[in-house]
């Protein structure tokens, strides 16, 4: 299992990464939208699963 220091360091690379997150707006709207690519993406960065995203 990773470390609290590990997944803090993979949502940092997450964040540095280009494009820059969007608007915390277009954030709440695409985590409600139906597709899973956003919550894939964050699954990949924690180290997890998308239904542990999800939940």
């Amino acid at each position: 299992m990773a470390s609290q220091e590990d997944l803090f360091a993979s949502v940092d690379a997450l964040l540095e990464e280009e494009p820059q997150l969007p608007p915390p707006a277009e954030r709440a709207r695409l985590r409600e939208d139906d597709t899973d690519i956003p919550r894939a993406r964050l699954a990949t960065a924690l180290k997890t699963s998308t239904q542990t995203v999800k939940k």
